[in-house]
């Protein structure tokens, strides 16, 4: 029989997380394809990339759980599955296209075609996830009672798939870190034609770079959080075989990855939406990415904005029993560790205070990095 462990508090939650980014997600896709359409240029392979990615996030982002307020919906965990699996192949394809397109390496990409070989395995995996899904979800929609651990084979089977799908994700990320590391290989390189330039126009390209490689680290970082969470998943479908054996994460662990892909998503959108000021003649990277990613305010509110679910994640690992309902219910012990540029503070507060003590410490972090802009 299915049973689904989820309290009220983390539910009010997860479902207000949705119904607050599936429109924010869904605007900032039409106000950057709207930008696209307006260009000379056909779109780039990249801003097709961001647009699959956002497609991807706002199915995932639809709150189906309303539904369940009218009607019965047995096959919710077998839709969410499938919703989770067609955002996890878009997020894994967009990274390694994003990573590619950045290599600067004198080549010619801007095609899908150069990148079959990294999309087939990412597609190939997310079609084996797909396969080991409806070979228990699918089948429970007709038998609720029924288990692929059920039996010896099954189990045997189902360890297996596990094993290998946590040992590709981590090949994955490595292949990723490998691909970032050229990336940055590149910039150094590109770097060295910088004391050439005049003084002006090489403060401005290295404030560019600098810009860049927060950037990608924070691709990477939120690669290898989303590695872990995929990793931990599958461990936590593998630990019901075994009596001996429990793995427990809090809640505050999944709502601070999901909050970190809307977030991240979010971010690369308006940074590479095309200028409303200048539009780009050419195709090439310096034209649509470099002077992109010079909006030094646009930049700074998604910098200050990242860490936010990343602290989260923090609080969830050093703490197990910290989770969203506990947050809500235990209104005194409130506590959140909010990371300034140069220094560690330990926010507390009671009732709504932790979120205005928040909301107006960013603000004024806001308008100090404005003016310095």
């Amino acid at each position: 029989m299915i049973f689904i462990h989820q309290n009220g508090g983390f539910t009010k939650v997860w479902v207000s997380l949705k119904t607050v980014f599936f429109p924010c997600i869904i605007a900032i896709m039409f106000w950057f394809w709207n930008r696209i359409s307006q260009l000379s240029r056909p779109a780039a392979l990249l801003e097709y990339m961001l647009m699959c990615l956002g497609g991807a996030l706002t199915f995932l982002n639809v709150p189906l759980e309303y539904l369940s307020l009218f009607v019965d919906c047995p096959w919710m965990t077998l839709v969410g599955d499938i919703r989770q699996g067609l955002f996890y192949a878009a997020l894994l394809s967009f990274w390694l296209i994003f990573a590619g397109e950045h290599l600067m390496d004198d080549t010619e990409r801007n095609r899908i075609q150069v990148y079959w070989r990294h999309l087939s395995a990412v597609l190939t995996g997310c079609l084996c996830l797909f396969i080991f899904d409806m070979c228990e979800r699918g089948v429970q929609l007709k038998n609720p009672f029924y288990s692929i651990w059920a039996t010896e084979i099954g189990t045997n089977l189902a360890l297996a798939f596990i094993i290998i799908a946590g040992i590709c994700a981590g090949l994955y990320f490595c292949f990723l870190s490998f691909m970032v590391y050229k990336v940055f290989l590149n910039i150094s390189s590109k770097r060295k034609s910088l004391p050439a330039m005049a003084s002006s126009r090489r403060l401005k390209y290295e404030g560019i770079i600098y810009r860049f490689k927060v950037l990608m680290l924070a691709t990477l970082l939120c690669a290898a959080v989303t590695v872990i969470a995929f990793i931990m998943g599958q461990v936590s479908e593998g630990q019901r075989y075994e009596e001996g054996r429990h793995i427990e994460y809090s809640s505050a662990f999944l709502a601070g990855v999901y909050g970190m892909w809307n977030i991240y998503t979010f971010a690369l959108i308006c940074l590479y939406a095309p200028s409303h000021k200048k539009w780009p003649k050419e195709v090439g990277l310096a034209s649509i990415h470099g002077a992109l990613l010079a909006r030094g305010k646009i930049y700074v509110i998604i910098i200050y904005l990242f860490p936010i679910p990343i602290i989260i994640i923090i609080r969830a690992a050093l703490e197990k029993k910290l989770n969203l309902a506990d947050l809500c219910r235990n209104r005194q012990n409130c506590r959140l560790f909010l990371l300034l540029p140069k220094n560690l503070r330990l926010i507390e507060g009671r009732d709504l205070a932790f979120l205005y003590r928040l909301v107006k410490v960013y603000l004024s972090k806001f308008c100090f990095m404005f003016k310095s802009h």
